[in-house]
């Protein structure tokens, strides 16, 4: 029997995969797994810290982030320590600089780093949790620079230990809410309410309830449009909340989430550290690994039912070795053979981290070794084709004493296919949108996330082929319901998808060196510059680049949303361009927004007039 047959979305056997009952779908899972047969291939890691990593960074957050839009992600990395603070290194073509005193981010540490576009203007923003200081929110202005806004945007985050952060779009109204977790309280849920402001609204949403949030996750684990929150309560850090429980939170899609983790099969009563959502078994659907961070308890490994229930399937999956002290994890394709892996983290020095390699069977085996994983005191892994060579590399953070470890990923024949997605109506960074691959007898499915709380984020989302050279079917469901298909997509390459634009557009990615020291490399998607002055009290200069021809709508608005004065419309050429605006002599101070639109995609810029 096919694993992918059998899990079609319209074939006959939806019923027993996605179980009606419970006792059915068991063995039903049971009989797909076991008749699934696959070759696989090696899975390979160069350590290349010496050659890349400068500064020898021991760090806790780690994150991939484009922070200038050239296509290639760069790193962001929060310390412990005061004196390193958190640290910038772009990513020129597969090596790496430091350039945090360009950067504008000051932040003397941190725990977790969340990324993610809230304000939809093209620029990728970032939250940094923080031990005994306030936590910061820092805005995107482009060319890698950044503004702290914390203050302004209502998001004043203190605590003796905030652990973890992630955007998504709760209320799917087109714009990122944050969540930031906390050990020793309650756990913080800001609406974004579009104006460069956030609300707090964990008790009218439904998530206040305290415990000890280490990561968390939002992923729409029921396939019902809207994304629910998974958090788990690690009391071997707090032995007050002993006994409560992990909450799944789900999402009423109406602003509101119910905690139903007893209702829908996960109880134990281990104190987990991380959670990751991701299908497992190629059967459209995501599946829950949870870290343990108590020695001898072991991981546990949850298999979805198709209705957003589980069943407790670490035994079957061999997932819960007790005989360590597990932190974070990841899971992502490492070998490209169309099934995704595991990597978890091992907190002591005398172990190696957990690389998991996917049987294709419903079972993992252990290839960190054979891999060439070098061993450490691991906390955080973060993944991403820094190289773009379709071929994943690992960042292992490691926490002072030891220093972080940078792993390339070896190339061993399969083909792949990297997707990165820009909304419209959704929010731009897409965070919540599901696509479905198939490619020969592959059906794979991935959901685009805001990371698990210490680092990550929503970079291009990565699908291995195996021995397949093309992608027969890319499907493509929005957060804003819109559904976008695509056929027969060549493999090895990296492509961008607008929301509601047909077809798709190859990243070949920029050749600048250094676009912290210049503001002239054309993009490779519409980028609005940072006005100057800002703020300002006569003329304020406005300068876009576009990356080819196309129409130009460049307009002014003020804070309800109405248009103040058109600057440009009209049919442009690629290339870099400036504009004056000049407010007439009835305009008041405050905020407004200027508004490119090209191609179907919006930028916006924050000005502050003050008369």
């Amino acid at each position: 029997m096919d694993k992918q047959g059998e899990n079609q979305p319209n074939g006959t056997s939806e019923s027993l995969g996605r179980c009606g009952l419970r006792a059915v779908a068991l063995l039903a899972c049971a009989v797909a797994l076991v008749q699934v047969s696959a070759t696989f291939s090696q899975v390979g890691l160069d350590d290349v810290t010496d050659q890349l990593l400068p500064g020898d960074p021991a760090s806790s957050g780690v994150a991939w982030v484009d922070v200038n839009n050239d296509d290639y992600l760069d790193l962001l990395v929060a310390t412990l320590d005061n004196e390193r603070g958190v640290r910038l290194f772009l990513n020129q073509e597969g090596e790496f600089r430091e350039v945090t005193a360009q950067s504008g981010i000051d932040a003397p540490g941190g725990n977790g780093i969340a990324t993610g576009d809230f304000d939809n203007d093209g620029h990728m923003d970032l939250f940094i949790t923080a031990t005994g200081w306030q936590s910061r929110l820092f805005h995107g202005e482009g060319l890698g620079q950044f503004t702290d806004v914390s203050d302004p945007a209502g998001v004043e985050v203190q605590g003796d230990l905030r652990s973890s952060a992630s955007f998504a779009d709760y209320d799917n109204d087109g714009l990122l809410d944050l969540f930031v977790g906390d050990i020793f309280g309650s756990d913080d849920l800001f609406r974004n309410l579009g104006n460069g402001r956030f609300l707090t609204s964990s008790v009218s949403a439904g998530v206040a309830d305290p415990r000890a949030t280490p990561h968390h996750m939002f992923a729409d684990l029921d396939g019902d449009g809207f994304m629910d929150l998974y958090v788990p309560n690690n009391y071997a850090l707090h032995a007050e909340y002993e006994g409560k429980g992990d909450a799944y939170y789900h999402n009423e899609g109406d602003g509101t989430f119910l905690n139903i983790a007893g209702q829908m099969g996960i109880e134990h009563d281990r104190a987990v550290e991380a959670v990751v959502a991701f299908d497992s078994d190629n059967d459209g659907d995501l599946d829950l690994l949870l870290t343990s961070i108590a020695f001898n308890s072991g991981n546990l490994f949850y298999r979805n039912l198709g209705d957003g229930s589980f069943f407790d399937d670490t035994q079957a999956a061999q997932l819960g070795d007790p005989a360590s002290v597990f932190f974070g994890a990841t899971a992502a394709d490492f070998d490209n053979d169309g099934w995704t892996d595991l990597l978890v983290t091992d907190t002591r020095n005398s172990q190696l981290s957990l690389l998991l390699r996917n049987n294709a069977d419903g079972s993992f085996s252990q290839v960190a070794r054979e891999a060439g994983l070098g061993g450490g005191k691991n906390f955080i892994a973060s993944v991403s084709d820094f190289d773009r060579d379709g071929f994943l590399d690992l960042y292992l953070s490691n926490r002072m004493p030891s220093t972080d470890k940078i792993y390339r990923g070896q190339s061993n024949g399969n083909h792949w296919l990297h997707i990165s997605l820009i909304g419209s109506q959704s929010n731009r960074s897409a965070i919540g949108a599901g696509i479905r691959v198939s490619s020969g007898d592959l059906t794979m499915y991935r959901q685009v996330h805001g990371g698990n709380g210490y680092g990550g984020g929503p970079p291009p989302v990565e699908f291995g082929l195996g021995r397949n050279t093309t992608a027969d079917l890319v499907e493509i469901t929005w957060p804003s319901g819109a559904v976008t298909r695509l056929e027969n997509v060549a493999a090895d390459g990296q492509i961008r998808v607008i929301e509601g634009i047909d077809g798709y557009t190859p990243v070949t990615g920029s050749t600048a060196t250094s676009v912290l020291a210049t503001d002239t490399v054309t993009p490779t998607i519409p980028a609005l510059r940072p006005a100057y002055p800002n703020p300002f009290n006569g003329a304020a200069s406005i300068r876009y680049a576009l990356p080819g021809p196309g129409w130009v709508n460049l307009a002014v608005f003020d804070m309800i949303g109405q248009e103040v004065l058109l600057l440009e419309e009209g049919h442009k050429t690629a290339g870099e361009y400036q504009t004056m605006w000049l407010p007439a002599p009835s305009r008041g101070s405050g905020i407004y927004f200027v508004r490119l639109v090209f191609s179907g995609t919006s930028a916006y810029r924050r000005l502050v007039f003050i008369k």
